[in-house]
């Protein structure tokens, strides 16, 4: 759990605690019956003193808000402060909290920090997605010029499947990579999330059993959560999936779906060999799991040659892939693909009419002709010319700043790094690292429990050189910290 303090504020510690507890509580974040973390675990997580927190949590006690017991910890036992604030300015109070079916919350264990204004430069290493000043204004010049010339006709079409040029162009350049597109249909979405999420929705049920990696993306674990799915967890090595646990976890289980990403994979970086690639098809073909592969970053990635897609190599109808074009052109450009065997992209055109509705017209269009004019080529160029100099940058600021042991994954082939903290947990780097002004995201942001891990990613697109240097800078003062270890089993 983070509060975001501003230690030179006039506010005191104690009342900015509170004050954090009871807006995460107004928001819907924590719940009546949530358990708060111990004193002594939140004041390592925000490194203040012990005391601190205990008076911010006698504060709570007195307004009735939590209340602790020997051996059962602090609960939140009402939010009747809040909902009484709220009903002296609206009528409108119904208990809707006991009317869901599910949490969406449920599998989300991180809240971004908002970050000390007082501090002035902030560094984000956290967003991974395409600055916006690079592509979004030409491809919404194209989505202009289109809408001008076609006028109403963009506005929507009967062929869910998507936008037919724009399909066929999509096929013709999966071709390319070693895909036969004769057996296989596409199906244009929304993003890859809606992409990943028709998927699921198709193929998957409240307990099914599903393998993931280990960390892995966090858009899919939370709605694997959020399903009630039962996940297997697979180690993540520097070479990919560990291929042998898979073969336990196959022999052993009866999973439903293989959920992998193994191009730049989410958070890790890496990106499996050719030949890694052949064994995990061969080995879901025997055990007859179908797999969904996450190409999130549709044509992006840096250093060595990229690998075929899974689709590519697959001759037995079992991979389904999804892409997105959002993660190499502008995050406002929701548009993303599913290629999968025509037997599910039939019903996934009919699940998408009833998840999704028609799609729009006028950016997939814009798309085309962002395509077609030779812009997503070049967009695609100059990210990984961009990625390239910052990766250095990133080596280069690592090598000087950080002195202690920590491990950074190699040759990451997209915009992520992986960094291993040993010692210290992801949570207290980002937590600390928010404090100096630097968002990261830590590493059980990409895991279920979202507890304990021991690691933090790093994404390269927003900040420059300079950005990038000063940002691990802050990361070296925390890592080599000589109090970094238990740093705070006194308080």
């Amino acid at each position: 759990m983070l509060v975001p303090l501003e230690r030179n504020g006039k506010t005191s510690l104690v009342q900015q605690i509170k004050q954090g507890i009871t807006n995460l509580i107004a928001s819907g974040d924590l719940r009546k019956g949530s358990r708060l973390p111990s004193t002594r675990d939140l004041a390592r997580t925000l490194k203040v003193n012990r005391n601190t927190v205990v008076a911010a949590y006698e504060l709570l006690s007195q307004e009735g808000y939590i209340v602790s017991q020997v051996g059962q910890g602090t609960v939140i036992i009402s939010d009747h402060g809040v909902e009484t604030r709220k009903n002296r300015m609206s009528e409108f109070f119904f208990p809707w909290g006991e009317k869901f079916v599910r949490n969406p919350q449920a599998g989300v264990h991180f809240q971004i920090p908002h970050l000390p204004q007082s501090l002035g430069r902030h560094y984000n290493m956290i967003n991974n997605y395409p600055p916006p000043e690079l592509f979004a204004e030409p491809i919404i010049k194209s989505i202009a010029r289109i809408t001008r010339r076609k006028g109403l006709s963009t506005v929507g079409f009967k062929k869910v499947s998507g936008f037919p040029p724009l399909v066929e162009e999509i096929g013709r350049r999966l071709s390319l990579e070693g895909v036969d597109m004769g057996p296989r249909g596409l199906v244009v979405t929304p993003g890859s999330s809606i992409a990943n999420t028709l998927v699921f929705s198709l193929l998957l049920e409240e307990g099914d059993t599903v393998i993931v990696e280990r960390p892995t993306h966090f858009a899919a674990l939370r709605w694997l959560v959020w399903a009630r799915c039962r996940l297997v967890e697979i180690p993540m090595r520097e070479d990919g999936m560990d291929l042998e646990a898979l073969k336990i976890a196959l022999q052993t289980g009866k999973p439903k779906l293989i959920y992998t990403i193994p191009s730049s994979h989410n958070p890790t970086g890496v990106t499996t060999s050719e030949a890694h690639r052949k064994e995990l098809i061969s080995i879901a073909s025997k055990y007859r799991v179908p797999i969904l592969e996450d190409d999130y970053q549709y044509g992006l990635h840096i250093g060595s040659p990229k690998p075929p897609l899974l689709s590519a190599l697959d001759h037995s109808g079992l991979v389904i892939t999804t892409s997105s074009f959002s993660k190499v052109i502008w995050q406002g450009l929701r548009l993303g693909f599913v290629c999968a065997p025509k037997r599910v992209t039939v019903q996934l055109e009919n699940l998408h009419r009833i998840l999704v509705g028609p799609p729009m017209f006028v950016s997939q269009m814009g798309l085309y002709e962002y395509i077609e004019s030779g812009q997503l080529d070049k967009s695609i160029n100059v990210m990984k010319r961009m990625l390239t100099e910052r990766q250095a940058a990133f080596f280069a600021a690592a090598s000087k700043h950080l002195k202690q042991k920590v491990k950074i994954w190699k040759n990451p082939a997209g915009a992520t790094v992986w960094m291993e903290t040993p010692g210290i947990l992801g949570d207290e780097v980002a937590a600390r690292a928010a404090s100096m002004g630097l968002l990261v995201a830590p590493g059980s942001f990409f895991v279920p429990e979202g507890t304990g891990f021991q690691a933090i990613r790093i994404s390269l697109m927003d900040e420059d050189a300079d950005g990038i240097s000063e940002s691990v800078s802050i990361l070296g003062k925390i890592l080599n910290s000589p109090e970094k270890k238990n740093s705070y089993d006194s308080l």
